[in-house]
């Protein structure tokens, strides 16, 4: 089974479109506060889709054997949450690169993680019901 342009847009479109969006929210709204909450639950949903999309099309090949409804959960939420907390650090680093000032609190940290885990647990019940 190979991966045509259909199925790549299919496992790939969601999250590729939150990119752009994602960009194009840093270009025009520069940290900009109303947007960031909404862009990270889309952002966990995306990875978790992303995840989800990926294993039933490595499964399909025979890549992967089939996992308990748990199962896929879980690792849809993991791979969320590895990616938020990777996201986190990112932007930690890139704040204080562009403002050493620049005051990064803890509660911000956290509500980012929490939308993120919302949003991949919104696309981890659905992927495992």
């Amino acid at each position: 089974m190979t991966l045509s342009v259909r199925r790549a847009i299919e496992i790939f479109g969601p999250t590729w479109s939150l990119f752009v969006v994602h960009r194009l929210r840093l270009w025009l709204f520069p940290l900009d506060g109303w947007t960031d909450p909404i862009l990270h639950f889309l952002g966990g949903a995306s990875i978790a889709w992303l995840t989800w999309r990926g294993f039933l099309f490595l499964k399909a090949r025979g890549s992967l054997p089939a996992l308990p409804r748990w199962g896929l959960f879980l690792i849809c939420l993991s791979v969320t949450a590895l990616i938020g907390v990777l996201w986190e650090f990112y932007e930690y680093a890139v704040f204080i690169w562009l403002d050493p000032s620049y005051d990064i609190r803890l509660p911000d940290t956290i509500c980012d993680l929490l939308l993120d885990l919302c949003g991949g647990t919104l696309i981890a019940v659905v992927a495992s019901v």
